[in-house]
């Protein structure tokens, strides 16, 4: 009986290109689209930088008028609020916290926010933290009172003082014009840019988030699009 003769499925044949000649052919096809330079408009990303330079100088103004009224309104703490020599032996200096102002101790987070305050029971004299039930001492308690009664006179001052400043009025109109650079920012962003005008533009605006976290997101963005307009 004869044998029979296969072809070799994977032979190549005459007439097909070598494998080297295909991936010179796959380069060359590789350069040509990966040069191809996008096509479009960037007339909308543009009128958008326009708009957006003057709302984040405007935004930048009114974040600085803010910081300046609160500059204005900081006051000094009443001597009440300090700690004293007899505090230690009280026991409570150690709830002061360090002040960097003047370089001393005080009591503001501790008449805050602090336990003999929270948890003080009304008309005992006790002070309660979890299932520990601790007594008061006269002496402790009148110091006590009197740091949480200071605080609370300087904070109304310092409250009525940010009203007569205008304060709040400074902090929506703030936070208003950064709702509306926000917006712009985010139109701008949605675009795809063509040119290296438009490119600049959301360049620009990565930088002016370069401190918040998603101005780093903001930045790889631009290198993304800079690799094909470039």
């Amino acid at each position: 009986m004869p044998s029979l003769k296969l072809s070799n499925p994977f032979r190549r044949g005459a007439d097909r290109p070598s494998l080297k000649a295909r991936a010179a052919s796959l380069r060359t096809t590789a350069v040509r689209v990966m040069s191809r330079k996008p096509t479009g408009s960037d007339a909308e990303l543009l009128a958008l930088g326009e708009q957006w330079r003057p709302a984040r100088a405007a935004y930048e103004a009114a974040n600085e008028r803010v910081a300046q009224i609160e500059a204005s309104c900081r006051a000094a703490p009443p001597d009440a609020l300090f700690v004293r020599d007899g505090d230690v032996a009280l026991g409570i200096a150690q709830f002061a916290t360090w002040q960097s102002q003047d370089e001393r101790e005080w009591y503001w987070k501790a008449a805050s926010d602090m336990p003999f305050r929270a948890g003080l029971e009304p008309g005992t004299g006790c002070f309660r933290h979890g299932q520990i039930r601790t007594v008061r001492r006269p002496a402790v308690q009148a110091r006590l009172d009197e740091v949480c009664a200071a605080y609370d006179q300087h904070k109304r001052e310092v409250a009525d003082t940010k009203a007569a400043a205008g304060l709040a009025e400074a902090e929506a109109e703030a936070s208003r014009l950064f709702a509306a650079e926000c917006a712009l920012e985010a139109a701008a962003l949605s675009l795809t840019a063509f040119s290296l005008d438009g490119l600049r533009i959301q360049a620009e605006i990565a930088l002016a988030n370069e401190d918040h976290q998603e101005g780093q997101g903001m930045a790889w963005a631009v290198v993304r699009t800079l690799l094909t307009v470039a």
